[in-house]
Protein backbone atom coordinates (compact mmCIF):
# COMPACT_ATOMS: atom_id res chain seq x y z
CA UNK A 1 0.00 0.00 0.00
CA UNK A 2 1.01 3.57 -0.74
CA UNK A 3 1.27 6.12 1.74
CA UNK A 4 -1.97 7.68 0.45
CA UNK A 5 -4.11 4.65 0.72
CA UNK A 6 -3.02 3.96 4.20
CA UNK A 7 -3.88 7.55 4.80
CA UNK A 8 -7.05 6.76 2.97
CA UNK A 9 -7.54 3.59 4.78
CA UNK A 10 -6.71 5.54 8.17
CA UNK A 11 -8.96 8.60 7.28
CA UNK A 12 -12.16 6.01 6.59
CA UNK A 13 -12.03 3.98 9.36
CA UNK A 14 -12.21 6.91 11.46
CA UNK A 15 -14.74 8.62 10.37
CA UNK A 16 -16.74 5.56 10.29
CA UNK A 17 -16.15 3.53 12.93
CA UNK A 18 -18.71 5.42 15.50
CA UNK A 19 -21.00 7.13 12.77
CA UNK A 20 -24.32 4.34 12.11
CA UNK A 21 -22.77 3.67 8.06
CA UNK A 22 -20.30 0.56 8.90
CA UNK A 23 -16.49 1.04 8.78
CA UNK A 24 -15.95 -2.66 7.68
CA UNK A 25 -18.37 -2.21 4.49
CA UNK A 26 -15.77 0.89 3.27
CA UNK A 27 -13.08 -1.09 4.36
CA UNK A 28 -13.51 -4.19 2.49
CA UNK A 29 -14.69 -2.13 -0.95
CA UNK A 30 -11.61 -0.03 -0.57
CA UNK A 31 -9.81 -3.45 -0.25
CA UNK A 32 -11.12 -5.02 -3.35
CA UNK A 33 -10.94 -1.82 -5.25
CA UNK A 34 -7.73 -0.68 -4.60
CA UNK A 35 -6.34 -4.48 -4.16
CA UNK A 36 -4.47 -3.91 -1.08
CA UNK A 37 -2.80 -6.76 0.48
CA UNK A 38 -3.43 -9.18 2.87
CA UNK A 39 -2.79 -6.63 5.78
CA UNK A 40 -6.59 -5.55 6.08
CA UNK A 41 -7.25 -6.82 9.12
CA UNK A 42 -4.33 -5.57 11.26
CA UNK A 43 -4.28 -2.56 9.81
CA UNK A 44 -8.12 -2.24 10.68
CA UNK A 45 -7.73 -3.50 14.29
CA UNK A 46 -4.82 -0.77 14.82
CA UNK A 47 -6.67 2.04 13.69
CA UNK A 48 -9.57 0.57 16.31
CA UNK A 49 -6.82 1.52 18.76
CA UNK A 50 -6.98 5.27 18.12
CA UNK A 51 -10.77 5.28 17.12
CA UNK A 52 -11.04 3.61 21.06
CA UNK A 53 -8.57 6.06 22.85
CA UNK A 54 -10.64 8.84 20.50
CA UNK A 55 -13.69 7.54 22.08
CA UNK A 56 -12.31 7.93 26.07
CA UNK A 57 -11.08 10.73 25.43
CA UNK A 58 -14.51 12.27 24.17
CA UNK A 59 -16.69 10.46 27.28
CA UNK A 60 -13.97 11.00 29.03
CA UNK A 61 -15.29 12.72 32.08
CA UNK A 62 -18.51 11.26 32.07
CA UNK A 63 -16.60 7.86 32.14
CA UNK A 64 -14.37 8.81 35.07
CA UNK A 65 -17.45 10.35 37.04
CA UNK A 66 -19.41 6.99 36.61
CA UNK A 67 -16.56 5.26 38.44
CA UNK A 68 -16.06 7.49 41.01
CA UNK A 69 -19.53 6.99 41.52
CA UNK A 70 -19.67 3.15 41.59
CA UNK A 71 -16.37 2.99 43.47
CA UNK A 72 -16.93 5.30 46.03
CA UNK A 73 -20.52 6.36 46.21
CA UNK A 74 -21.82 2.94 45.18
CA UNK A 75 -24.18 3.98 42.62
CA UNK A 76 -24.54 3.59 39.24
CA UNK A 77 -24.30 0.03 38.85
CA UNK A 78 -27.36 -0.30 36.94
CA UNK A 79 -25.23 1.58 33.92
CA UNK A 80 -22.11 -0.66 34.28
CA UNK A 81 -24.70 -3.55 34.55
CA UNK A 82 -26.44 -2.34 30.92
CA UNK A 83 -23.08 -2.25 29.80
CA UNK A 84 -22.02 -5.93 30.98
CA UNK A 85 -24.98 -7.64 29.60
CA UNK A 86 -25.21 -5.53 26.40
CA UNK A 87 -21.67 -6.47 24.97
CA UNK A 88 -21.91 -10.06 26.23
CA UNK A 89 -23.33 -11.60 23.23
CA UNK A 90 -21.38 -10.00 20.46
CA UNK A 91 -18.15 -10.87 22.45
CA UNK A 92 -19.48 -14.50 22.67
CA UNK A 93 -20.28 -14.70 19.17
CA UNK A 94 -17.42 -13.02 17.90
CA UNK A 95 -14.70 -15.10 20.04
CA UNK A 96 -16.55 -18.02 18.15
CA UNK A 97 -16.25 -17.14 14.79
CA UNK A 98 -12.72 -15.71 15.36
CA UNK A 99 -11.60 -19.51 16.74
CA UNK A 100 -13.73 -21.44 15.08
CA UNK A 101 -14.76 -20.80 11.90
CA UNK A 102 -12.39 -17.58 11.07
CA UNK A 103 -11.17 -19.48 7.51
CA UNK A 104 -15.32 -19.37 6.64
CA UNK A 105 -15.86 -15.64 7.90
CA UNK A 106 -14.55 -13.31 5.45
CA UNK A 107 -16.09 -9.97 3.21
CA UNK A 108 -19.05 -10.53 0.85
CA UNK A 109 -18.68 -7.73 -0.81
CA UNK A 110 -22.76 -8.36 -2.17
CA UNK A 111 -23.64 -9.13 1.55
CA UNK A 112 -21.97 -6.27 2.48
CA UNK A 113 -24.15 -4.31 -0.07
CA UNK A 114 -27.33 -5.77 0.85
CA UNK A 115 -27.06 -5.40 4.53
CA UNK A 116 -25.66 -1.69 4.14
CA UNK A 117 -29.18 -0.89 2.51
CA UNK A 118 -31.17 -3.39 4.69
CA UNK A 119 -29.66 -1.94 7.61
CA UNK A 120 -30.29 1.94 6.56
CA UNK A 121 -33.94 0.61 6.30
CA UNK A 122 -34.18 -0.67 9.49
CA UNK A 123 -32.97 2.17 11.28
CA UNK A 124 -34.73 5.20 9.34
CA UNK A 125 -38.02 2.89 10.66
CA UNK A 126 -36.87 2.66 14.25
CA UNK A 127 -35.91 6.53 14.31
CA UNK A 128 -39.06 7.20 12.67
CA UNK A 129 -41.15 4.96 14.23
CA UNK A 130 -40.69 3.42 17.33
CA UNK A 131 -42.00 0.20 18.25
CA UNK A 132 -41.98 0.36 22.37
CA UNK A 133 -41.97 2.91 24.80
CA UNK A 134 -39.56 2.83 27.75
CA UNK A 135 -39.43 5.05 30.43
CA UNK A 136 -36.37 7.11 32.03
CA UNK A 137 -36.50 4.97 35.28
CA UNK A 138 -36.13 1.84 33.07
CA UNK A 139 -33.79 2.94 30.12
CA UNK A 140 -30.62 1.17 31.56
CA UNK A 141 -33.18 -2.08 32.39
CA UNK A 142 -31.40 -5.54 31.85
CA UNK A 143 -34.03 -5.98 30.16
CA UNK A 144 -33.63 -3.60 27.30
CA UNK A 145 -29.47 -4.38 27.53
CA UNK A 146 -30.10 -8.02 26.60
CA UNK A 147 -32.60 -6.56 23.60
CA UNK A 148 -29.74 -4.15 22.60
CA UNK A 149 -27.48 -7.23 23.11
CA UNK A 150 -28.53 -9.79 20.91
CA UNK A 151 -29.42 -6.86 18.17
CA UNK A 152 -26.00 -6.03 18.23
CA UNK A 153 -24.98 -9.52 17.18
CA UNK A 154 -26.38 -8.52 13.77
CA UNK A 155 -23.60 -5.98 13.69
CA UNK A 156 -20.79 -9.55 13.17
CA UNK A 157 -22.70 -9.08 9.48
CA UNK A 158 -20.31 -7.24 7.35
CA UNK A 159 -22.17 -3.96 5.96
CA UNK A 160 -24.70 -4.17 8.87
CA UNK A 161 -22.63 -1.41 11.28
CA UNK A 162 -21.98 -1.95 15.14
CA UNK A 163 -22.95 1.10 15.99
CA UNK A 164 -25.70 1.41 13.47
CA UNK A 165 -27.52 -1.60 15.58
CA UNK A 166 -26.90 -0.35 19.00
CA UNK A 167 -28.82 2.97 17.66
CA UNK A 168 -31.54 1.22 15.97
CA UNK A 169 -32.10 -1.00 19.26
CA UNK A 170 -31.94 1.35 21.32
CA UNK A 171 -34.76 3.70 18.92
CA UNK A 172 -36.96 0.82 18.59
CA UNK A 173 -37.94 1.47 22.43
CA UNK A 174 -37.99 5.19 21.97
CA UNK A 175 -34.71 6.23 23.71
CA UNK A 176 -33.45 9.87 22.52
CA UNK A 177 -30.91 9.98 19.60
CA UNK A 178 -28.50 11.67 21.48
CA UNK A 179 -28.50 9.01 24.59
CA UNK A 180 -29.04 6.21 21.63
CA UNK A 181 -26.06 7.47 20.19
CA UNK A 182 -23.69 8.00 24.19
CA UNK A 183 -24.96 4.52 24.58
CA UNK A 184 -23.23 3.18 21.27
CA UNK A 185 -20.04 4.63 21.76
CA UNK A 186 -19.86 3.37 25.14
CA UNK A 187 -21.05 0.01 24.90
CA UNK A 188 -18.39 0.05 21.85
CA UNK A 189 -15.11 0.50 24.42
CA UNK A 190 -15.14 -3.32 26.11
CA UNK A 191 -16.06 -4.51 22.11
CA UNK A 192 -12.95 -2.60 21.06
CA UNK A 193 -10.97 -2.90 24.24
CA UNK A 194 -11.15 -6.92 22.86
CA UNK A 195 -10.66 -6.59 19.56
CA UNK A 196 -7.44 -4.36 20.45
CA UNK A 197 -6.01 -7.07 22.58
CA UNK A 198 -5.92 -9.33 19.92
CA UNK A 199 -3.73 -7.44 17.42
CA UNK A 200 -1.57 -6.79 20.17
CA UNK A 201 -0.61 -10.03 20.73
CA UNK A 202 -0.11 -10.25 16.37
CA UNK A 203 1.68 -6.69 16.38
CA UNK A 204 4.47 -8.33 18.59
CA UNK A 205 5.99 -10.53 16.03
CA UNK A 206 5.93 -7.68 12.81
CA UNK A 207 8.63 -6.09 11.88
CA UNK A 208 9.71 -2.49 12.45
CA UNK A 209 8.52 -0.87 9.36
CA UNK A 210 4.78 -2.34 9.71
CA UNK A 211 4.76 -1.33 13.08
CA UNK A 212 5.69 2.76 12.07
CA UNK A 213 2.36 1.79 9.14
CA UNK A 214 0.17 0.83 12.40
CA UNK A 215 1.43 3.85 14.52
CA UNK A 216 0.55 6.56 11.99
CA UNK A 217 -2.78 4.95 11.12
CA UNK A 218 -3.35 5.29 14.92
CA UNK A 219 -3.21 8.66 14.65
CA UNK A 220 -5.19 9.34 11.61
CA UNK A 221 -7.78 7.57 13.04
CA UNK A 222 -7.91 9.21 16.80
CA UNK A 223 -7.94 12.48 15.14
CA UNK A 224 -10.53 11.81 12.28
CA UNK A 225 -12.79 9.91 14.69
CA UNK A 226 -12.58 12.62 17.58
CA UNK A 227 -13.65 15.27 14.19
CA UNK A 228 -16.62 12.62 13.46
CA UNK A 229 -18.16 12.23 16.84
CA UNK A 230 -17.75 15.92 17.69
CA UNK A 231 -19.94 16.22 14.06
CA UNK A 232 -23.10 13.24 14.89
CA UNK A 233 -23.50 15.07 17.87
CA UNK A 234 -24.08 18.30 16.85
CA UNK A 235 -26.09 16.72 13.97
CA UNK A 236 -28.28 14.65 15.99
CA UNK A 237 -29.16 17.56 18.24
CA UNK A 238 -30.86 19.29 14.90
CA UNK A 239 -31.91 16.57 13.11
CA UNK A 240 -32.28 12.91 12.60
CA UNK A 241 -30.69 10.23 11.39
CA UNK A 242 -32.14 9.84 7.61
CA UNK A 243 -28.88 11.77 6.22
CA UNK A 244 -26.64 8.08 7.45
CA UNK A 245 -30.12 5.70 6.19
CA UNK A 246 -29.71 7.97 3.19
CA UNK A 247 -25.62 7.39 2.65
CA UNK A 248 -25.70 3.72 3.57
CA UNK A 249 -28.20 3.21 0.74
CA UNK A 250 -26.20 5.34 -1.69
CA UNK A 251 -23.37 3.08 -0.46
CA UNK A 252 -25.05 0.13 -0.76
CA UNK A 253 -26.65 1.02 -4.47
CA UNK A 254 -22.53 1.68 -5.28
CA UNK A 255 -21.03 -1.36 -3.92
CA UNK A 256 -23.67 -4.00 -6.20
CA UNK A 257 -23.24 -1.51 -9.13
CA UNK A 258 -19.77 -2.46 -8.69
CA UNK A 259 -20.04 -6.51 -8.16
CA UNK A 260 -22.33 -6.56 -11.40
CA UNK A 261 -20.97 -4.65 -13.73
CA UNK A 262 -16.72 -4.47 -12.69
CA UNK A 263 -16.23 -7.79 -10.94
Amino acid sequence: MSNFEIFLYSLVQGITEFLPISSSAHLYFLEDVFLWESFGVTFALSAHLGTLLAVILYKGNFITSTLKNIIYHKKDYDFLLFIIISVMPIIFVGGIISFFFNNYYGPNLLIIGIASITGGIILELADRHNIFRISEKKMLSSKLAIFVGFFQILSLIPGMSRSGTVITALRIYNVNREKSMSLSLLTGIPVQIVACSYILFFTSELGTEITKILFFIFIISFFSALVAISFIFSWIKRFSFSLFVIYRIFLGLVILTYIFFYK
